[in-house]
Order: C-alpha cells, then structure tokens, then sequence
C-alpha cells in the first residue's frame, strides 16, 4: 500500500518534506540575493563607464578650447614668460620685442611667423613647429631645438645670438644663419647641406658628424672644423679665416 493511500500519512514523511521545502526556499533566496548583488554590481560598472566617459568628453573638449588658432596678429613689447602659451597656432603673426624667457611653448605651431627683437632664453618648446619663420635681432639661449617637429622645421636666423643651444641630429638643410653670433652651440649629427652662415662669429661652436657640404661660410670667422669629422665637399670658405680647418692638425703655420 502506497503512503498516501487514503489519507494515511506518517509523521515521519510528513517531517521530510517539511525539510525539503525549508531547504528549497533557503536555497531561493540565496539566488535571489545573489541576482541582487549582480545588478548592483552591473550598475556600478554602467556608472563607471558612463563617468569616465564624461571625463574623457570633459578632457577632449577642454583640448579643443585649450588650442586656439590665431591668425594675422601683430605682438607688441609684450613679456610671455609667464603666460599659457602651449598648444596655439599662429599664422601669419609678428612678434616685436616679446620676452618668452621661461615660457611654455609646448605643442605651439608657427607658420609664416616673424620674430624681431625677441627673447628666447631657456624657452620650452618640445614638439614647437616653426615652418617658413624668421628670426631677426633675437636672442635664442639654451634652447632644445633637437626637441621640435622636425616635419614643421623651416626656419632663418638673421643678427641673432644663439648661444648654448642643441641642435643634435636635426636636419636643416638650406637654413640661414646672416650676421649672427653662434657661440658654445652642439652641431652634431647635423645636416646643414646649402646653408650659409655668412659673416657670423661661431666662436666655441662644434661641429661633428655633421654635413656640411656646399654651406657658406665666407665672412664667417672664430670656426674650428675638423675635415674629418664632417662632409665638406663643395663649402665655401674665406682666406684667411680657412685656416681653421686645420686646428685640429698637429702642424705649425708661419
């Protein structure tokens, strides 16, 4: 006879399946607290990501604002060391007698660009363009110009002091250094091919591993070249500053 059969239940079954179901409902919350704490957790996530992409927004639109393109400017009797420079564009622009000693030139690009009478001393300008820019009557010390955009280099100095400043590695073929006086500055792994640096005092500057083949020297004075050191060919000289290429030969000149 089956235990169901016409009512006839024992204590004992009936005190099993009261077990069971307390475990069967035990085991229901415990899922049901578990898919709880996941949607917790799963909207912390969303929360997270929706944050951070607001951040990320904040951050992009505050570049945009922050890079600012100024064209056809005239810059008068102005001094920038301490004003946020980084990240402009100016084109077209002239800057008469601006000090931008100890400023932040980072990230700025110039084109088609006049500098007269300006202050460059100890100047930032890691990753600066300066494309088709003039440099008249400055002052360029301690500057990092192995540093800038060399796609974005095209540059002419003219009666400027350039004093201390690195140019490793960096090509500038066809540049113009007119009447200037380059002193105590590192020419190394250079191409300067074209250039001319006529009439400047380059006096304690070195040049090494550097081309310098069909550059004009003539006028130029205070040199000290070492042939083998340095490409050459073709480069003009004048009598009697040529004698500095031989300073670094042990002979004797009467």
């Amino acid at each position: 006879m089956y235990p169901f059969a016409n009512n006839q239940v024992s204590s004992g079954t009936i005190q099993k399946v009261s077990d069971c179901r307390a475990r069967h409902l035990r085991f229901c919350d415990i899922i049901h607290k578990m898919c709880l704490l996941w949607r917790c957790h799963h909207s912390e996530i969303e929360l997270c990501l929706s944050s951070q992409n607001n951040i990320n927004n904040l951050s992009s639109n505050r570049n945009m604002y922050n890079h600012m393109i100024i064209e056809k400017g005239t810059f008068e009797n102005k001094n920038f060391s301490n004003h946020p420079l980084a990240s402009k564009e100016y084109i077209n622009c002239m800057f008469n007698n601006i000090i931008f000693s100890g400023a932040n030139l980072t990230n700025c690009i110039f084109v088609d660009c006049t500098f007269n009478m300006c202050n460059f001393s100890n100047t930032d300008i890691d990753h600066c363009g300066f494309q088709e820019v003039s440099f008249i009557g400055c002052k360029l010390l301690s500057l990092s110009f192995y540093k800038v955009r060399p796609f974005l280099f095209s540059v002419n100095f003219n009666d400027c002091m350039i004093m201390n400043c690195d140019f490793h590695g960096f090509k500038m073929p066809k540049t113009e250094f007119l009447r200037c006086r380059i002193i105590e500055n590192y020419f190394t792994n250079t191409n300067f091919s074209s250039s001319k640096f006529s009439e400047s005092d380059l006096n304690k500057t070195i040049f090494k591993n550097s081309n310098l083949s069909k550059v004009d020297f003539r006028n130029a004075i205070n040199y000290s070249i070492d042939p083998r050191m340095n490409h050459i060919e073709g480069a003009i000289f004048s009598n009697p500053d040529v004698i500095g290429l031989l300073d670094y030969f042990d002979i004797k000149i009467e």
